[in-house]
């Protein structure tokens, strides 16, 4: 390389949306993680099925990332009585979803050694926000 040229750092971008089948229709969703689904996201994961929050922050999040028809044909199913979805296949999307955006392991973590916990047992990441644990 010549001397005073610095090198151009190029990353790849697939820009191809997210799909997955449910029964026999496809959706599809943003390719990567739009920046209004960043915040649902981290207050999805203090979220469990029997939530007293509802199902709300769940279909929020589906609007924020499906395409705009799917967004809209996975709400008219989740309201259909004939081919409904329900809380636990929305749950499964989403945290599918979560994963392919990275903020969700794919497989559950290893238990921490007793290098990394503290002498109660805590974990050395407790007390950090989801947020932080995340970037």
């Amino acid at each position: 390389m010549a001397k005073g040229i610095v090198p151009i750092k190029e990353f790849d971008y697939c820009g191809e949306p997210l799909q997955f089948k449910l029964g026999d229709e496809v959706f599809y969703a943003a390719p990567d993680l739009p920046k209004g689904a960043l915040e649902l996201s981290i207050g999805l994961s203090r979220l469990n099925l029997s939530s007293d929050e509802g199902l709300q922050p769940f279909l929020d999040f589906l609007e924020e990332v499906l395409l705009d028809d799917s967004a809209r044909r996975i709400i008219e199913r989740f309201n259909s009585k004939e081919r409904t979805i329900g809380i636990r296949t929305m749950h499964a999307i989403t945290m599918w979803l979560l994963e392919e955006y990275g903020l969700r392991p794919t497989q559950p973590s290893l238990p921490s050694s007793n290098a990394s916990s503290g002498s109660d047992g805590t974990s050395s990441t407790d007390g950090a926000s989801h947020a932080e644990s995340i970037l």
